[in-house]
């Protein structure tokens, strides 16, 4: 599978003496995941190569992109970030690269404030294409992604989150619920969904026992165990449900094939 729809939608949370709704209405808990809060939260460089918007004012978000990545998206207001970043990670055999690690990449700008960043493999093995909109009517970032295999081989894709709600990226909290990827704080929540559905969703905080890192670990594990292409790792699935820096982690269902 190739195409992938991907939507980042902010929104303000009702709070109650006992912190945000959001936590109590979210049933069958996963494990703890373990070193929190994590380390401090710092924000993305400031190499910005795009920044979006919509031209109605009925849509309170903005975003900004490197090179390679979605880095910051700001929510109510152009003064605070609510995101640190989101990029993808691709999986070529017995490896597992975030597509800011090495590859070629570029950014152009489309029609209105729309920008696609198309990053490719330095091994021409695989070609990422991400094209960024947001919503007129929401407080939604939209992305329209398109995996390629060069080489016929499949290509697993991973999505990787760092929220950072209300310009303060220590205090907030991640579940993974119905295939979306949730973070809140207690002035405001984050929602990442796809179409098609987002898997194996986990949450963690930052730091050596990450999301991301134990994905890295699983991978080569398995890359000294067998040779060859396999089907994508899976992971332990977890919850952050203690305030500090989160990180999240899904799997896509994307591999690079028609």
């Amino acid at each position: 599978m190739r195409r992938l729809l991907a939507a980042l939608l902010a929104t303000g949370l009702a709070s109650s003496a006992g912190g945000v709704l959001v936590p109590h209405a979210l049933a069958q808990r996963l494990p703890s995941a373990p070193g929190a809060p994590g380390v401090r939260a710092i924000w993305a460089p400031a190499d910005k190569h795009g920044f979006g918007t919509a031209h109605q004012r009925a849509s309170h978000v903005w975003f900004t992109l490197r090179q390679h990545e979605l880095s910051e998206v700001y929510y109510p207001d152009l003064g605070t970030p609510a995101l640190r970043e989101l990029q993808f990670a691709v999986g070529s055999g017995g490896e597992l690269a975030a597509e800011s690690d090495g590859a070629r990449g570029r950014v152009r700008r489309g029609a209105g404030l729309t920008f696609t960043q198309t990053t490719t493999d330095r091994g021409d093995r695989w070609r990422l294409s991400k094209t960024y909109v947001t919503d007129p009517r929401r407080a939604t970032v939209l992305a329209r992604v398109r995996l390629t295999s060069l080489d016929g081989r499949p290509h697993p894709l991973y999505l990787l989150a760092d929220p950072a709600l209300s310009n303060d990226g220590d205090d907030d909290r991640a579940v993974t619920r119905d295939g979306a990827l949730l973070s809140w704080d207690r002035r405001a929540a984050l929602a990442i969904r796809a179409q098609p559905a987002l898997l194996d969703g986990t949450s963690g905080y930052a730091g050596s026992r990450e999301p991301w890192r134990r994905l890295q670990r699983a991978v080569a594990r398995r890359a000294v165990e067998a040779a060859g292409p396999r089907a994508p790792v899976a992971i332990r699935r977890t919850d952050a449900p203690q305030a500090g820096n989160v990180t999240q982690l899904a799997r896509t269902q994307l591999d690079g094939r028609p």
